[in-house]
């Protein structure tokens, strides 16, 4: 698993999976909280209770992604260590290392509109009351990504990185990538209950604190 584990480090940032993860989070929160007819009455009534829910609920949502985030790199290494040899991971772990593929990698990351996947989020909740990202949309944007990333390559980025695409090992590290992606979404679209009311309990916290504050009478 060593080798597995290297490979996935390169292949899954973990700093910016976290990054992408808390920003999917703030985006799909703010945007609940100001589609919610009551919350939006009470930001009426006391300017800034709804930063204050969403400041209150981060540390929670952030150490979720933590969690959530380790299981699935652990995962996506018993994943690689399936489906490739130890040489085909270390020719992959090459490729990774190529400063025009982390570029690519960390650009279409960084790149990604999640904007769009973070709404239809939560309609879904609104509508079902669970979370259904399809994976659809998330591979529209990443692939969107890519193409603006792609754009700002040099042409000798562009050949090291199509060189890689010939070797033989790569379509079983592709294949591997789709397996890690489907059963990555299927985490997504299944969040810890807990998890979801410890950050609603501490919502409803700082709205009560926020609307009891003194200074919140006379407004």
């Amino acid at each position: 698993m060593r080798i597995a584990r290297a490979l996935t480090a390169l292949a899954y940032p973990a700093d910016a999976l976290r990054a992408m993860n808390l920003r999917t989070w703030e985006i799909a929160t703010r945007t609940a909280l100001e589609n919610d007819p009551g919350t939006a009455a009470l930001e009426a009534e006391f300017p800034g209770i709804r930063k204050a829910a969403i400041d209150a609920a981060r540390p929670i949502a952030r150490l979720g992604v933590d969690a959530f985030v380790t299981k699935m790199l652990e995962r996506n290494a018993e994943i690689f260590a399936a489906r490739l040899t130890p040489s085909e991971m270390r020719a992959a772990i090459e490729m990774y290392q190529v400063p025009a593929v982390q570029k690519m990698l960390l650009a279409v990351l960084e790149g990604v509109d999640i904007r769009p996947i973070a709404a239809a989020a939560v309609d879904s909740v609104a509508s079902t009351g669970a979370p259904n990202i399809d994976p659809a949309a998330i591979k529209r944007e990443e692939r969107a990504s890519m193409r603006r990333t792609a754009a700002k390559l040099t042409p000798a980025e562009t050949i090291a990185i199509m060189r890689f695409e010939k070797a033989p090992w790569f379509p079983k590290l592709v294949a591997a990538r789709t397996e890690i992606e489907r059963e990555t979404m299927q985490a997504v679209n299944a969040p810890d209950p807990a998890w979801i009311e410890k950050q609603q309990a501490a919502m409803r916290h700082a709205i009560l604190a926020f609307a009891d504050r003194p200074q919140a009478a006379t407004q």
